[in-house]
C-alpha cells in the first residue's frame, strides 16, 4: 500500500509493504483516549497507548502478539505529567509464551530479564559478557 500525504486515497502496489512517500520526515502518531470520542478522557496509569507487534502462521493457524513493543504509561496522562515507558515482548524458542525480556522506564532506566529496575542499566541472571576492546578513563 503506498500513502501520498495530502491524498485522500491510497494506492494498491504488489508488495505487502507500507510506503510512505514525502518529502519531510515521516511521522506516524497514534492518539489514544478512554471515555467516547465526542467526550475524551485522560489515559491511565498502565495503560497500553499502541501494541507493535507481529506474528505468524504454525501450519495450522496464525497468532500475534508473541513478538512486540508496547508503549504505555505510567500514570494517569494531564497536561503537565506524561510518564511512559516500553516493553519489549518476546518468545523463546521451544516455547508458545510470551514474556516481557526488556524494559526501558520513563526515567530512562533499562532493565534485562526484570521489570523491577535497581540502577540505570539492570540486567537480570547470571550470564552476562561485558566485551570491550578499548580503554577508556574513568572519572
Amino acid at each position: 500500500m503506498e500513502i501520498t500525504p495530502g491524498s485522500t486515497q491510497s494506492k494498491a502496489t504488489t508488495g505487502t509493504d507500507l510506503r510512505i512517500q514525502t518529502t519531510v520526515v515521516p511521522a506516524i502518531e497514534i492518539f489514544r483516549h478512554v471515555g467516547t470520542l465526542d467526550a475524551p478522557t485522560a489515559v491511565p496509569g498502565e495503560f497500553t497507548i499502541i501494541r507493535l507487534g507481529g506474528g505468524g502462521y504454525d501450519g495450522t493457524d496464525f497468532h500475534s502478539s508473541n513478538l512486540r513493543i508496547d508503549f504505555k504509561t505510567t500514570t494517569t496522562w494531564s497536561a503537565s505529567n506524561q510518564g511512559s515507558f516500553m516493553r519489549f515482548i518476546t518468545t523463546v524458542d521451544g516455547a508458545t509464551g510470551s514474556g516481557e525480556r526488556m524494559r526501558i522506564t520513563s526515567d530512562g532506566m533499562i532493565g534485562i530479564g526484570t521489570s523491577d529496575l535497581q540502577q540505570k542499566l539492570h540486567v537480570s541472571g547470571v550470564d552476562m559478557i561485558i566485551e570491550d576492546t578499548t580503554p577508556f578513563l574513568s572519572c
